[in-house]
């Protein structure tokens, strides 16, 4: 447990941007100069060398992270901080002489917290053993100024810690060196935990809170009744908020800016009228990561152990038990065993058949240039550009996602390769982890999943699903229908895309993939199910925009602001019923028979107008011929 008068830390907002590295050898500064690092100021005496580096510091109204440069000063005990190392005058200091010093072992990595007799503190380094390190100088800086002379005895370790807590004080003795690791293996008591759900949730609702705030001052933004003078506050005060936490709420530290599968977890948006959205966006994402993290993750992944435990590996039974499950989203320990179980499932016969199918068609593919080749080569770096593992043109998966693509162009000559295909199999790659598994997963949806003709030069099967969208739209929500029609909006323009590439670069990360794992089991009812959820989630922000462009501006961008993945789930397997699969295949058969025969009305009319414009020429000619015969 804490030591008397040590205050447990505080809620943060989980995000802030280190400028700095983490520092390898203590009293060396880090890759860029910067760190907890000794380090001796323009025009001072290089005589002793002073404690300073970058530290993230929680405060503010809205309890957010800025990044502050903090400098220890020998002579008064004092921590001044700064707003950068540049600055001459110090936004305020720490009384280091009676202070505690601690950090909880359940907060965020990194967070530890200084208490005077005023206020605490709550700081946060780049790393962990910068965090140690910075404890360990301030505590040593201070037995040093209150008697220079005397040694501070070394400790080998804490003990006798009965809880998640650690914290010195600076009127004993003992300090923070030794096995400060050893601390991580004692368990916490379940009021403790208690303690720490009730911390995720009030950091959850802090930042909500914080989201409203901005969202009422993006609206009066946007209202156009307000004053000269008020709009000038409110754009004030919507340029305070972006210029003092952008650093922390939208480019986030670079161990957290991507998630497990590489993509950033903060959309970045180049317009500056989108900057305070991006900002909103990222209060929702935080704030429903707490909340899911204490509830519903742990909930789901008890439910897959259970589901799997009772399973031998590899084995796929088709059951409503597994649907709920896949519904709800795969857990990311599941995730790649179970697309591989319905892959296989998919693909067994052809695999059976040519068991080396892949490595023929790589051969194959070395051998001689497909005709897609160019193209496959040209999209190939305009793949998941924000992803981390596709970003750079020298990267060992953007070979492999190469190789795939070619294999695919020989197995399937019908398609060869059309625009969309690289980020299906870049999914499957970033899941799958192997490219011959991701190869049978590009199969499986083209050839399996997907009516014939989806991906066809003429992309007949993908428009006659615009046509059936478009009914369904008007069936499951007939008000949206409606303000389309006022303002001569066509929403396949916006949605042909999200069928074509099962909405990836549309979603979330988090939502595209809880997509996918449904997807892949149940077929392209989903994408249906989807589609109409994602206009029913924003359904009345929709209908309060009243002009063609801003609607259509809007509907390019607005699935990318959702993360509530619970609620759009429900909305799609909940309030989209029912959603019987034969209608939508009788709907798909009429609008096919429609769509061709319409194709075939408009290659006769090609063929007749061809045959007259050559009749026309021929007459030109003949006409032109004679002409010079009379001239003769």
């Amino acid at each position: 447990m804490a030591e008397p008068g040590a205050c447990p830390l505080q809620p943060d907002p989980h995000v802030l941007h280190e400028s700095v590295a983490p520092v390898e050898n203590p009293g060396e500064a880090g890759a860029n100069g910067l760190g907890p690092s000794d380090w001796v100021r323009r025009g001072e005496e290089p005589h002793r060398a002073k404690l300073c580096g970058y530290l993230g510091k929680l405060g503010g109204p809205l309890k957010s992270w800025k990044c502050r440069w903090f400098v220890y000063e020998e002579k008064q005990c004092q921590l001044f901080y700064y707003r950068t190392a540049q600055d001459v005058n110090p936004l305020g200091r720490i009384e280091l002489a009676s202070a505690t010093f601690g950090f909880s072992l359940q907060a965020e990595e990194a967070v530890f917290h200084i208490q005077t007799p005023e206020r605490v503190f709550v700081l946060k380094a780049v790393s962990r053993d910068a965090m140690m390190y910075w404890l360990q100088q301030l505590q040593l800086k201070r037995w040093q100024h209150r008697d220079p002379a005397e040694e501070p005895v070394q400790a080998c370790g804490l003990t006798g810690l009965g809880g998640e807590h650690v914290s010195s004080h600076g009127h004993g003795k003992t300090g923070l060196c030794g096995d400060l690791t050893t601390i991580s293996k004692y368990r916490l008591s379940e009021q403790e935990k208690s303690l720490m759900k009730k911390c995720a949730l009030l950091e959850a609702k802090c930042c909500q809170m914080e989201g409203r705030y901005l969202g009422v001052l993006k609206q009066l933004q946007e209202n156009g009744s307000l004053g000269v003078q008020q709009k000038d506050l409110v754009n004030r005060l919507i340029q305070d908020e972006l210029q003092e936490d952008m650093v922390d709420t939208i480019k986030l530290h670079p161990n957290s800016e991507y998630d497990e599968y590489g993509f950033k977890l903060i959309q970045d948006y180049d317009v500056e009228d989108m900057k305070l959205l991006a900002k909103i966006h990222a209060l929702e994402i935080r704030s429903h990561n707490l909340l899911e993290q204490e509830a519903g993750d742990k909930q789901r992944l008890s439910r897959w152990a259970q589901y799997v435990g009772k399973r031998p590996l590899g084995e796929l039974v088709p059951s409503p038990e597994l649907k709920a499950l896949l519904r709800g989203g795969v857990p990311r320990q599941y995730r790649a065993s179970m697309w591989r179980c319905v892959v296989r499932a998919r693909t067994q016969s052809l695999r059976e058949r040519h068991p080396e199918r892949y490595r023929e068609l790589c051969g194959k593919g070395q051998a001689s240039q497909h005709p897609a080749a160019r193209q496959i080569l040209l999209d190939l770096h305009r793949t998941l550009t924000s992803n981390q593992h596709f970003s750079s043109p020298s990267s060992p998966t953007l070979e492999q996602l190469h190789r795939i693509l070619l294999a695919f162009s020989w197995q399937n000559p019908s398609i060869g390769y059309c625009q969309g295909l690289n980020r299906l199999a870049a999914i499957a790659l970033l899941v799958l982890q192997n490219e011959e598994d991701a190869f049978w997963c590009l199969v499986a949806i083209v050839e399996t999943i997907m009516p014939k003709d989806y991906y066809s030069k003429s992309l007949t099967a993908s428009q006659a699903d615009q046509r059936v969208l478009k009914e369904l739209v008007a069936e499951k929500l007939p008000r949206l229908a409606v303000h389309f029609e006022e303002y001569g909006v066509d929403v396949s323009l916006i949605t042909f895309n999200w069928f074509l590439v099962v909405f990836v670069e549309d979603l979330a990360s988090k939502i595209l993939l809880c997509v996918w794992d449904a997807f892949l089991y149940e077929g392209t009812k989903v994408l249906f199910r989807y589609a109409l959820a994602l206009f029913k989630y924003k359904e009345e922000d929709i209908l309060k925009i009243h002009d063609k462009v801003e609607i259509y501006q809007y509907l390019r961008f607005f699935t990318r602001t959702i993360s509530d993945c619970r609620k759009l789930t429900n909305i799609a397997f909940v309030h989209m019923n029912p959603f019987p699969m034969k209608l939508l295949r009788n709907r798909r058969a009429y609008h096919l028979e429609r769509l061709e025969a319409e194709l075939h009305e408009l290659e006769r009319i090609q063929e007749e107008f061809a045959s007259e414009s050559a009749e026309s020429k021929d007459k030109d000619l003949s006409a032109s011929l004679s002409d010079e015969e009379e001239d003769l």
